[in-house]
């Protein structure tokens, strides 16, 4: 008997235990295979070494933890001293991979936690209901800011499925599943991918910047650009037939002009279908972008993989290279020799350069990495700042060969972040990433930047219609 949950119920049969609460199995064959199937959920490739357990019942998730993440620690809240000690006498809880349990109201202790976490867990009940201040909105930002940033938060909520709703007020929703009487749900930190992210604060689309949408003229073989505040679009003519492409959650403003036109429209969060608009059949070329949001982040480095903050340390311990501003010339022909890069792509992205020099002058920077000794330039990154909407956009990189073992691939990035820093730029953007469906040529260059876990703006299908006014 317990005096928070009541009557506890032991069965033992053979090698099987149940321990059952408020009539509702709590371990045993049933739950552990609910918690064996749902964190097969989370791939065996993902670095899970912390985990937050809240809610030990009979321990059948520990040992499925355990089972998949063999390095993990675990750290278990539970509030009831006599859960504990029945999963520790019928050995619930493995001796080999010792479980850091604290006891006490969750809803206490979770606000005063400091330690990140790969994987959170809410299985707390008292009987058969979800322990309802865990899903109050000030418990649901601690735990946002417990998880890191790649992390997963799972919830069971038994046959409560309603409260996943104040999940997605906070998370981002990736999955929802059940098992027989049990809802479970996934979620993680906004801009990990799922079209609808809600954007951080302040963020403002490229395609709103007046200096953006001039410079993309060129670059994207467009006429004008066209729209209004808040809803610009550029202009293409294939003949007599017009392209209109608007980037904005706002729906557009169709002009009332002769012709023949076909309009799409890109929204940026928006996944609904407004009235009039068509989405295209087949998300034929999806598109995602990553950036960096420095917001308060003055140890920016701490948001990286391991591996990224490794690369870091040795980098600035090295006495062989350093970066400095080069010149235009010197930028375009140090690039040109680079070995890996096809000559299409070297002619395209050298034009895209010369283009933003000549329209955002100084607001493009070259950097560019030499040898102390011989002032050999082995590597190079180009950006081009836009103060009006605190963005720093990534146009041109490389690393030629002989210097791709000396991690200046993540020094030129962390220049461009201090510059930014110093520069007041909030958002450096590392423009577009891989996503199935896109030009295998983009994986390695995307591995690259999820070393640094921006936040991907994933966006959802275009929509279309045409106009034709006579």
């Amino acid at each position: 008997m317990s005096e928070k949950n009541g009557e506890i119920i032991v069965e033992k049969f053979l090698w099987q235990t149940r321990i059952i609460v408020g009539h509702t199995e709590q371990s045993g064959p049933y739950v552990r295979d609910m918690w064996r199937k749902a964190i097969r959920r989370i791939s065996k490739k993902h670095p899970i070494k912390q985990v937050l357990l809240v809610g030990l019942g009979g321990g059948n998730a520990v040992l499925e933890i355990q089972k998949r993440f063999k390095k993990a620690h675990i750290t278990v809240i539970e509030w009831d001293q006599v859960m504990v000690e029945i999963a520790k006498k019928f050995q619930m809880l493995s001796h080999s991979q010792p479980t850091e349990i604290i006891i006490g109201d969750a809803a206490l202790i979770i606000p005063d936690l400091s330690r990140r976490f790969d994987l959170i867990i809410l299985d707390a009940f008292t009987g058969n209901n979800p322990e309802k201040k865990l899903v109050e909105e000030n418990i649901l930002i601690s735990l946002r800011n417990l998880l890191e940033i790649d992390g997963y938060l799972m919830v069971n909520v038994f046959r409560h499925a309603e409260l996943l709703y104040s999940f997605k007020k906070v998370f981002s929703f990736y999955n929802k599943w059940r098992y027989k009487a049990n809802t479970l749900g996934l979620f993680r930190h906004f801009g990990r991918g799922r079209a609808g992210d809600p954007l951080p604060d302040w963020f403002i689309h490229k395609m709103h910047s007046h200096n953006y949408a001039l410079s993309a003229i060129e670059e994207e073989n467009t006429d004008s650009v066209i729209g209004r505040e808040g809803c610009l679009g550029l202009r293409s003519r294939i003949g007599s037939v017009s392209l209109d492409s608007y980037f904005s959650d706002t729906e557009p403003e169709i002009e009332k002009s002769k012709g023949i036109r076909m309009v799409v429209w890109h929204p940026i969060t928006r996944i609904d279908k407004a009235t009039g608009w068509h989405r295209f059949f087949l998300d034929v070329s999806p598109q995602a972008d990553a950036f960096l949001d420095l917001q308060n982040k003055k140890e920016y480095w701490k948001d990286w993989t391991e591996r990224a903050e490794r690369y870091r340390k040795k980098w600035l311990k090295n006495d062989i290279y350093e970066i400095e501003e080069i010149s235009l010339e010197k930028f375009i022909s140090t690039y040109q020799k680079t070995e890996k890069i096809s000559n299409r792509l070297k002619k395209m992205f050298v034009r895209i350069l010369n283009r933003n020099v000549e329209s955002m002058g100084k607001s493009v920077h070259l950097f560019g990495v030499l040898n102390k000794e011989t002032k050999e330039i082995v590597a190079g990154l180009a950006v081009c700042d836009f103060p009006d909407i605190s963005q720093s956009f990534h146009l041109v990189s490389f690393i030629n060969t002989g210097a791709e073992k000396s991690h200046v691939g993540v020094g030129l990035i962390d220049h461009w972040i201090k510059g930014c820093l110093e520069r007041k730029i909030r958002f450096p953007n590392f423009g577009t990433i891989w996503l199935p469906g896109n030009s295998k040529s983009w994986i390695g260059f995307t591995k690259f930047k999820q070393q640094f876990n921006p936040f991907v703006l994933r966006y959802p299908q275009p929509l279309f219609k045409f106009i034709w006014i006579k």
